[in-house]
């Protein structure tokens, strides 16, 4: 919009307001219209990303405090045992059937048995922390095997395409590519319409005589040729240099993608031989050695230490045993978080 004021016509000062719209081609429009819809897709698709993470991180959270709480009553148990042993050591101290070197190496596996559960009591507290704040809420929920629920997964030739960070990268690039041909289409010419109206006062040149009350109206059309080129020539030379930083980006997440799928895949299957192992440790192994020194026990030649001892090995066993059960856990949710709907756009 444009507004005059002054003498245009005569000794009289005059008034006219103009108003001019520019007009481009429609490939302009297309291709703004493209990058709009281009950037709304990429916030949709970090959207969807960021609440997949929520997910999968609340799930860790629960099967970490699913077993921290199977290691915790297990340490329990195994220290009231020790507790039984500790009062039998000061029983045999107090008729000489042993010295304080026994009482005392049992009151120390004590201690690191309490620091280990005192260690877990405050692990607990703080995944309780993490879980309200990710669940943002002020309610307690208790970690159990019901609400860990973890998906059944297998080895999948997934289209990688659909993973949110290569579609990320993928949009990036076509965002890109839009930039490129919307630099090209500013190259072409625009159009341009204008409407005035003025007003003037004094004698025309039909030789009538005007006042301010007269409206005198007129019509524009232009068109616009845009002169120095080379600022948009280097536009898109500088669109095309990050088109093809997107596209090799693109190319690259996808590699990581499979890379890493793969990865978690050669994982799980260690952790799988490793639980086997440890299963068989627990019904082989270690099953004949409590058979032994029962046996032991009923001659009446196995002392307090060589029982503890026992108790140790198996409560290590259990532990390291519960250890790679956690681990699959938590492996099985990062794979399941590389499967996707090949429906999903």
């Amino acid at each position: 919009m444009q507004a005059e004021y002054g003498q245009m016509n005569s000794i009289y000062s005059d008034r006219r307001i103009a108003i001019t719209q520019a007009f481009d081609f429609p490939g302009v429009y297309r291709q703004q219209k493209n990058i709009l819809k281009n950037e709304w897709e990429q916030e949709a698709n970090l959207l969807d990303w960021e609440n997949q993470q929520l997910k999968r991180k609340i799930q860790s959270v629960f099967i970490e405090n699913y077993f921290l709480l199977i290691r915790q009553n297990l340490l329990k148990s195994t220290d009231s045992l020790l507790d039984n042993s500790i009062r039998l050591a000061e029983i045999r101290l107090k008729s000489g059937e042993t010295d304080a070197l026994e009482l005392s190496a049992l009151k120390s596996q004590k201690g690191i048995l309490n620091s280990q559960i005192q260690e877990l009591g405050n692990r607990k507290v703080a995944l309780n922390l993490e879980l309200t704040q990710l669940l943002n809420t002020t309610e307690q929920y208790s970690a159990t095997a019901e609400l860990i629920n973890l998906p059944d997964v297998s080895l999948s030739t997934e289209n990688w395409n659909l993973h949110p960070r290569v579609r990320q990268a993928e949009l990036a690039s076509k965002h890109s590519a839009f930039s490129i041909s919307l630099e090209k289409q500013k190259r072409l010419p625009s159009f341009y319409l204008g409407y005035a109206g003025m007003s003037m006062y004094g004698v025309g040149a039909n030789e009538r005589f005007y006042n301010y009350g007269q409206l005198f109206q007129s019509f524009q059309v232009g068109l616009g040729i845009p002169i120095w080129g080379r600022v948009h020539s280097s536009r898109i030379a500088a669109a095309r240099f990050i088109q093809e930083s997107e596209v090799s980006n693109y190319q690259y997440q996808q590699k990581k993608i499979r890379w890493e799928y793969e990865s978690l895949w050669t994982k799980q299957k260690i952790l799988q031989d490793q639980y086997q192992l440890l299963s068989k440790l627990q019904n082989t192994s270690l099953k004949q050695e409590s058979e032994i020194l029962e046996q032991r026990m009923q001659k009446g030649d196995l002392t307090i230490l060589e029982w503890n001892y026992l108790i140790q090995q198996q409560l290590n066993l259990r532990l390291e045993f519960y250890s790679v059960q956690e681990q699959q856990a938590l492996n099985t949710v990062l794979i399941s978080s590389y499967h996707f709907n090949s429906e999903k756009p």
